[in-house]
């Protein structure tokens, strides 16, 4: 399920565009003035968490690093974001009728922007890969193959087709082929003549 805010372009003002990124800006919204995802996979999968609860993963989009703060400021500036999301989330839960959720949380686990730089190497801790505004989706985003160095292929999320999951696995299937493609010319090229 998605939610999304009523101010569209509010919503995703500091998240992306560079010009627009500014950490405090981000602080000052309401609770209403931004996007996110929300997946409950033991509604397909009940074995994703004991019987008679729900695990719940939600996505709220948020800022890469600001290289220009220093460890402590973006460190804090990432605590308040947090508890601020987390508040959001459970406020718009409960608009939509979930009065008492949370009292029923049982346990939660946040990945921040600096964790996911540290756990997967993510320059600036950013999920979305280079960006994420419309000038950067699908066939906009750079292609696979190095345009200068042969045989040097790209795969994940700052590639074509995209950032997610399912679009960085099918990116992984379409390098694997051209790879093997290349591979293949290749070797008839150079094989000696018979």
């Amino acid at each position: 399920s998605l939610f999304l805010s009523d101010n569209y372009r509010k919503s995703w003002k500091g998240i992306f565009g560079e010009k627009d990124y500014q950490v405090t800006d981000l602080l000052k919204r309401g609770y209403k003035d931004f996007n996110f995802y929300v997946h409950t996979p033991t509604r397909t999968d009940p074995s994703c968490s004991p019987e008679g609860h729900d695990s719940i993963m939600i996505l709220v989009p948020a800022p890469p690093i600001d290289e220009s703060m220093s460890k402590e400021q973006w460190e804090s500036f990432e605590e308040t974001l947090v508890e601020q999301a987390r508040e959001g989330v459970i406020r718009r839960f409960e608009d939509a009728g979930m009065s008492d959720f949370r009292e029923h949380i049982v346990k939660e686990s946040v990945r921040t922007p600096s964790e996911w730089s540290s756990m997967y190497n993510l320059k600036r801790g950013s999920v979305f890969g280079l960006a994420h505004p419309m000038t950067q989706l699908s066939i906009l985003r750079p292609g696979p193959r190095h345009p200068i160095v042969d045989n040097l292929y790209y795969v994940g999320a700052s590639t074509r087709p995209g950032n997610g999951v399912p679009l960085v696995l099918i990116g992984a299937e379409q390098v694997a082929d051209q790879m093997l493609a290349d591979l293949t010319k290749t070797m008839a090229a150079t094989a000696p003549a018979t």
